[in-house]
């Protein structure tokens, strides 16, 4: 599907390219908790470490191409998007203007379908690791109990319907604040885990992140994330310029 449709957006573009790849840095300001909402998939990297126990040295390639599709398709769906649209046509949820400008019901079809299939995959991927976390933090059997698991899945699953479908929150807000704090429990709090660890730990770890979990990098993530979640609640706020 990704193929298709961002094969025809190349192929039928109504924007020009040079348009469409000027940038500036400060625009990234804005939708920087968008994007890590985006990057939520590491939710289920606890998951892969399981799965991985085995083999710990297959963890690390899978992290980092699980990434790196995520980083592919974030980048070709909008460069797709914009070469059909110019920005004041497009709607919030992107697909819908996108299939029209298509000019094609099949593509229309396909490209909200694909969207769907992009949300859903998401949301499993967050649910799969709150499911987990229930299952052991509340004592419950096994993730193979029925019981267990219908009650776990709908402390998980009713909430985001009901949100979503009570109009309390839009599609952009909604991830934008889901962004904010998730993306501070993503990358935040592992920072002092890992130095717990560090210091108490009892387990020699398979694998070891070298200069990437080196003390300067570690203030880096928490000077960047928590400031995007101080930009976020001075922007819930209304503090914040118009534009911004």
């Amino acid at each position: 599907m990704l193929v298709l449709l961002v094969g025809a957006s190349f192929l039928r573009a109504r924007v020009p390219l040079d348009e469409i790849l000027y940038a500036h840095w400060t625009w990234g300001i804005p939708v920087f908790n968008i994007a890590v909402f985006c990057y939520a998939v590491q939710y289920i990297v606890p998951e892969l470490a399981r799965g991985f126990r085995d083999r710990p040295e297959k963890l690390v390639p899978a992290i980092l191409g699980g990434t790196g599709i995520s980083f592919l398709i974030l980048a070709l769906v909008p460069l797709a998007v914009f070469l059909m649209l110019p920005g004041k046509e497009i709607t919030e949820v992107a697909s819908l203007s996108w299939g029209r400008a298509l000019e094609n019901p099949l593509f229309y079809l396909l490209v909200n379908f694909f969207a769907f299939c992009a949300m859903l995959t998401s949301f499993w991927a967050i649910a799969e690791s709150f499911l987990t976390n229930c299952i052991e933090r509340l004592g419950f059997r096994s993730e193979r109990d029925s019981r267990s698991r219908a009650l776990c899945l709908a402390f998980i699953v009713i909430p985001p319907i009901f949100l979503a479908s009570s109009g309390l929150v839009g599609f952009v807000s909604a991830i934008f604040s889901a962004g904010t704090f998730g993306g501070i429990i993503m990358s935040v709090l592992p920072v002092f885990m890992l130095r717990s660890a560090r210091k108490k730990g009892d387990q020699e770890p398979c694998w070891q992140c070298g200069w990437l979990a080196a003390r300067p990098i570690q203030e880096l993530v928490l000077v960047v994330f928590l400031a995007s979640g101080v930009y976020a609640l001075l922007s819930m706020a209304g503090m914040l310029p118009k534009g911004w």
